[in-house]
């Protein structure tokens, strides 16, 4: 399976690479800086400049996208939409990675979750994803 993640550079996309791969997924990592994420297959582009062209040929999209500054938070909704625009009409399927969030920014960066639990969410998520793809098709409709 090819799975893009999106914002791979980020703590939650770097995360999610490291799990893809160890999944057997084959990993392509976006992000507007330098690859960060340990993806062998990469492309440095911005989330607002991808086409569907760059997300063409991929089985998942997995979008990893933050903006914690209470100016970019509107950024959340319009890289929503603009993944959704690129993605409509295809059999790419879109993945939404949420993260926690804390009112108050001192709290931002402490989890509430213990680490081992947060990693065996994430584990388990990506074995029933491995799990979905390899139902046939024509099951899943």
């Amino acid at each position: 399976m090819k799975v893009a993640v999106i914002c791979s550079n980020g703590k939650v996309g770097k995360l999610v690479v490291v799990e893809a791969l160890a999944s057997g997924f084959d990993v392509t990592g976006f992000a507007r800086s330098e690859n960060k994420s340990g993806a062998k297959n990469f492309v440095q582009k911005d989330i607002f400049a991808l086409t569907k062209d760059d997300l063409s040929g991929f089985d998942f999209v997995v979008d990893a996208f933050g903006a914690w500054a209470k100016e970019d938070l509107p950024n959340h909704g319009k890289s929503l939409d603009h993944l959704c625009a690129l993605l409509s009409g295809s059999k790419t399927r879109l993945v939404i990675i949420g993260a926690l969030v804390f009112q108050n920014p001192v709290e931002r960066n402490k989890s509430a979750v213990p680490k081992t639990k947060k990693q065996n969410l994430s584990c388990n998520s990506f074995q029933h994803l491995k799990i979905y793809c390899e139902i046939p098709k024509q099951v899943r409709k």
